[in-house]
């Protein structure tokens, strides 16, 4: 996600999912107020603080912070031959001239979507070789320029 709002209102609504049995009915709009007031929220056995959470809902990719000169962007796929996603280009095109894009996708599970614990080697290596520390074996699709 381009925006830290988007990733912090699907974690409230597990929490509003999880008590919807309960008989509670609790918005994520509620949440996010109680976090303002300085309330820990408690989510799938995770404790989200106001700390965490507040800069979070604020936060968002772009426009770049000042001063950024080098952008990785990184995403998997379940494809063969893994392609950005569509919104991975248009964010890309996003990107001020002068900042040095390097967008590559690589073959490798939805990690972040899963209860279990998710391996992707092959983002473990393009993270490697992006941060300069080797070369990549992993099957991965063409680094494509902004």
């Amino acid at each position: 996600p381009l925006q830290g709002r988007q990733v912090l209102q699907q974690f409230l609504r597990l929490k509003c999912w999880g008590t919807a049995g309960e008989g509670v009915k609790t918005g994520a709009d509620a949440l996010r107020q109680a976090l303002q007031g300085g309330a820990v929220v408690d989510v799938a056995g995770y404790a989200l603080a106001p700390a965490l959470a507040l800069p979070m809902d604020g936060a968002g990719l772009l426009p770049l912070a000042r001063g950024v000169t080098r952008l990785v962007w990184l995403e998997t796929s379940a494809r063969a031959r893994p392609e950005l996603l569509p919104a991975s280009r248009e964010a890309m095109a996003c990107i001020d001239a002068g900042v040095a894009v390097t967008a590559r996708a690589v073959t490798g599970p939805p990690f972040w979507q899963t209860a279990e614990v998710e391996e992707a080697p092959a983002l473990i290596d393009a993270t490697r070789v992006a941060l300069g520390g080797g070369r990549s074996t992993g099957p991965a699709g063409p680094a494509v320029p902004p």
